[in-house]
C-alpha cells in the first residue's frame, strides 16, 4: 500500500515543478521583453539626448516595419518633405529630452508576440505607447506601434504608400 502513495506523491511533484517552470518561462519572457523596451527607452530618451529611435532603425524595429520606415525616410529626404514621420514613434514627439518614461508593463499577449505598454510624460502630457515586440535571434524589436491617434504604424506607412502609388502618373 505504500508503494501507490508513494507513486503518487511523487507524480503529484513533479507535475507541481513542471507546471512551476512553464508559469516561470512565461514571466521571464514577458520581463525580458520590458527589460529590452525599457533599456531602448533609457539609451534614447534623456534629457541631453539629440537622437531619435529613427536614427539607426535597424536596432529597434522588427521586418516590415522596419522597411517602411526607411522607404518613408528615403522619401522624405528625397523631397525634403516630413512626410509620415514627423515624430518619434516611440514617443509620438519631435523633441527626445522632453521625455520622462512613467511605466513600462508587459500586457496580454499571443506567445510569440509581446505587447508593451509604455506610459510617457512628453512636455507635460501623458502618452500611452503600445508596442508590439518580437524576439529574433535573441533581440528583442519592435514589430509595431500603436497611439491614441495612429492605431496601426505599419498599417500608416502602408496606406501612405499604397496612396503614394495610386497618385503616380
Amino acid at each position: 500500500m505504500k508503494r501507490p502513495i508513494q507513486a503518487l506523491v511523487s507524480a503529484l511533484v513533479f507535475m507541481l515543478c513542471l507546471s512551476t517552470s512553464f508559469s516561470t518561462q512565461a514571466v521571464e519572457r514577458d520581463s525580458s521583453a520590458v527589460q529590452a523596451i525599457q533599456a531602448y527607452y533609457s539609451e534614447i530618451y534623456r534629457s541631453d539626448s539629440t537622437t531619435s529611435s529613427l536614427d539607426k532603425p535597424e536596432r529597434i524595429y522588427a521586418e516590415p516595419l522596419l522597411q517602411l520606415i526607411l522607404q518613408e525616410q528615403k522619401k522624405q529626404a528625397t523631397s525634403g518633405e516630413l512626410g509620415q514621420l514627423s515624430a518619434d514613434p516611440l514617443c509620438s514627439c519631435q523633441d527626445p529630452s522632453a521625455v520622462e518614461v512613467r511605466n513600462i508593463r508587459s500586457m496580454p499577449s499571443r506567445k510569440k508576440i509581446q505587447r508593451i505598454q509604455v506610459e510617457l510624460n512628453v512636455s507635460g502630457h501623458t502618452e500611452f505607447i503600445t508596442l508590439q515586440v518580437v524576439k529574433l535571434f535573441r533581440i528583442w524589436k519592435v514589430r509595431d506601434v500603436s497611439t491614441q491617434d495612429i492605431p496601426s504604424l505599419k498599417q500608416s506607412l502602408l496606406a501612405g504608400q499604397n496612396a503614394q502609388v495610386n497618385q503616380t502618373p
